[in-house]
């Protein structure tokens, strides 16, 4: 689990114990400012993830920030958070960062238009299983931003669409800049008052910057699922179909579309969760296109009113074109995780978690295992 992975789990086990905070600051009647903080310090028996002459280290951080949370029961409402990332590594402190983070969302809804919009602009610096035997960490930019929206045509049928905008710049040599504009289009139809079939497609166009022929893509996921509440405990939504990839030069590709997103409520405090997706994807150094099969299941539970948990298993399976005579790259990639979260009162929480990565590739170098611990305190008034 990366750093990112790790503080976004941090973040949503103690948003359900920290949610009803009062604000530090209200301004007028439907907007409230919160100062966030969470401090922290993890081990890492592998921080470069590596496959030989690994790097343990141990690791303090510290994350000041801002929430601002507006229109709260009104049709039009959403929150904008600032934060600051100080990372210090106490062995190795030539990798020592500082970096920002930014994050936006709103929806609007009203009883025929939804409309929901979200961006954030994240410094981040980490390695992934992609990266082979980096002597540093991976320093990049990462902007995303997108809106989605539904009308209610009739009174069995929806439309919705949308468009999401990623671009991806390094900062560290060796690696290729990227951007991606995505455009899905759904048609709804309710079979039943809580569940709706899906007729869709997603078009979705990437450039990947400075790298050799066949890095940009044109992909196009043609679908159908469903979604709504299936049962009285398994909701979520799913879609079936096939994806078309078409490089910029050379010959294209078609592989069957998934994406699953289901959980399901064993109990009112425990639930469990799927996620199910089988797409392309590009290197992070250019030039290979990929296909990538993921499947998370894991699940959550709320102890009693101030201790909660959650635990997940993560698989994925990256195929690597190649050009002949090569052997193509293919990587079979386990994360397991674990975590907790105690709510000392409504202002301040601490979480424990533990992390383990395993990458088994056929291609030298590109092995590795991980383990990850860390405390952390989390501080929202």
């Amino acid at each position: 689990m990366n750093a990112l992975h790790r503080n976004l789990l941090s973040c949503a086990l103690v948003g359900c114990v920290s949610a009803h905070a009062a604000p530090f600051l209200a301004i007028g009647d439907n907007a409230e400012l919160f100062l966030t903080a969470t401090t922290g310090v993890r081990y890492e028996d592998n921080t470069l993830l590596t496959e030989n002459n690994t790097v343990d280290d141990v690791i303090l951080e510290f994350v000041p920030g801002i929430e601002l949370i507006f229109g709260k029961d009104a049709l039009l409402s959403g929150s904008f958070v600032v934060q600051e990332k100080f990372t210090h590594y106490v062995d190795t402190d030539r990798i020592n960062s500082n970096l920002e983070s930014y994050f936006f969302k709103s929806k609007y809804n009203n009883a025929k238009l939804s409309v929901s919009a979200n961006a954030s602009y994240r410094e981040l610096q980490q390695n992934s299983r992609d990266i082979l035997n980096a002597a540093t960490l991976t320093r990049r930019d990462a902007l995303d931003a997108g809106i989605n929206g539904e009308l209610v045509m009739t009174e069995k049928t929806k439309i919705g669409a949308g468009i999401s905008y990623g671009k991806t710049d390094y900062k560290t040599a060796g690696f290729n800049d990227s951007s991606s504009i995505t455009v899905p289009v759904n048609f709804y139809y309710a079979i039943r008052p809580k569940i709706d079939l899906s007729l869709g497609v997603r078009h979705r166009e990437t450039e990947i910057d400075g790298a050799v022929p066949n890095a940009d893509y044109s992909d196009t996921y043609y679908n159908v699922g469903a979604r709504g509440e299936f049962t009285s405990k398994l909701s979520g939504r799913f879609s079936v179909g096939i994806t078309d990839r078409d490089p910029e030069t050379g010959s294209g590709s078609t592989m069957l579309g998934l994406d699953f997103d289901l959980n399901y409520a064993l109990s009112p405090k425990t639930s469990l969760f799927l996620n199910l997706s089988n797409d392309f994807d590009a290197s992070s150094t250019g030039g290979t296109s990929q296909e990538v099969l993921s499947v998370t299941l894991g699940g959550s539970t709320q102890f009693n009113a101030n201790l909660s948990g959650s635990a997940s298993v993560r698989y994925q399976q990256a195929d690597y074109d190649s050009i002949p005579p090569a052997i193509p790259r293919q990587d079979d990639f386990i994360v397991f995780s674990v975590s907790s979260a105690y709510a000392f009162n409504q202002h301040i929480s601490a979480v424990l978690a533990y992390s383990f990565q395993d990458n088994d590739s056929n291609t030298p170098g590109a092995s590795f295992t991980a383990n990850v611990i860390s405390l952390s305190a989390v501080f929202r008034y």
